[in-house]
Order: structure tokens, then C-alpha cells, then sequence
């Protein structure tokens, strides 16, 4: 298979059904990637996903129940069988969290919500182009 026609997964978490739908809709439009989504309602299941499945991006939110967003990058990055996937972390509480915990957002994509679906898209599709780069 040639890089050009590879397909990447992304695994979408996030509790509130409607932003699920709406990312969903916003990463179908990007066919030039041939992306496979992937989606989990908080960070226990995407957790279970992430052991199951290799994904090439993740983006997750920050208020969740069973697993928040924050503790999901913990226990994510512990692993090192997954620790350099790209993450896109979403919340409205990132001033409190920057303080706070400052080490775990290395390498880690930060989106105030609400956020631009085109935005979220764009720092997506960099994330994976960049990736399809480094491995010419």
C-alpha cells in the first residue's frame, strides 16, 4: 500500500452525543485522508479502544464522566505502546488546567470550546500530513 492511500483512525471521545455527530460530520469532509472514526463516550472506553485498536490521532474532551479527558492523557501516555499518538484535547477550562498540569500537554493540541469545526479539522489534518511526511 503506498502512503497516499493509506487510511488513518481517529478516535473521537467525547460524552455529549451532539459534538460526537458534529465531529463526525466535519471529519467525513476530509476524503483526501480516508479516515476511520472511531468513538467513545468518556476515557474508560476510549481506554479499552486504544488497547484493541492503533489509532493514528485522538481527540478527547475534558469533562466526562467515569474518565475525564485529563486523566485519560495520564493514563494514555503511561503506555508505551501508544504515547507519541497526537492528542486534540477540547475544553472551556483550560486556563486552570494549564497551571496545573503543564507536562501533561506536551505534544498535546489544545481547543477552547466552543471550537471551529474547520479549525479542529485543520490541526487534524496537519497533525496526519506530518506524520505521513516523517515517514518518507
Amino acid at each position: 500500500m503506498s502512503i497516499e492511500n493509506k487510511s488513518y483512525s481517529v478516535l473521537v471521545i467525547d460524552d455529549d452525543e451532539d459534538i460526537l455527530k458534529i465531529v463526525e460530520l466535519g471529519l467525513s469532509r476530509i476524503s483526501e485522508l480516508n479516515l476511520v472514526t472511531a468513538f467513545a463516550s468518556d476515557g474508560k472506553e476510549g481506554l479499552k479502544l486504544c488497547k484493541n485498536f492503533k489509532f493514528d490521532a485522538v481527540i478527547t474532551d475534558y469533562f466526562m464522566p467515569n474518565m475525564d479527558g485529563l486523566q485519560f492523557i495520564k493514563e494514555f501516555r503511561e503506555s508505551s505502546a501508544i504515547k507519541n499518538i497526537p492528542i486534540i484535547f477540547t475544553s472551556g477550562y483550560f486556563a486552570n488546567l494549564k497551571t496545573e498540569n503543564e507536562d501533561i500537554f506536551e505534544d498535546v493540541i489544545f481547543m477552547e470550546k466552543p471550537f471551529e469545526l474547520a479549525k479542529l479539522c485543520s490541526f487534524l489534518k496537519l497533525y496526519l500530513q506530518g506524520a505521513k511526511l516523517a515517514k518518507r
